[in-house]
């Protein structure tokens, strides 16, 4: 039971770490192709979401 717990909280963990780092590397991304191309990144920014969840 609490090796099963352990791993758990360290999945949970591993998937926060992941999200903050790809919420962060989206936001970067994001900012350097609104200046290349604005109109290019709305429809692609919206589709993410929508995936991940």
């Amino acid at each position: 039971m609490q090796k099963s717990l352990s791993t758990l909280l360290y999945i949970a963990l591993l998937l926060a770490l992941i999200m903050g780092w790809t919420s962060l590397g989206t936001l970067d991304l994001s900012q350097d192709l609104f200046r290349m191309a604005p109109s290019l990144t709305l429809p692609e920014t919206q589709e993410i979401p929508s995936e991940l969840y």
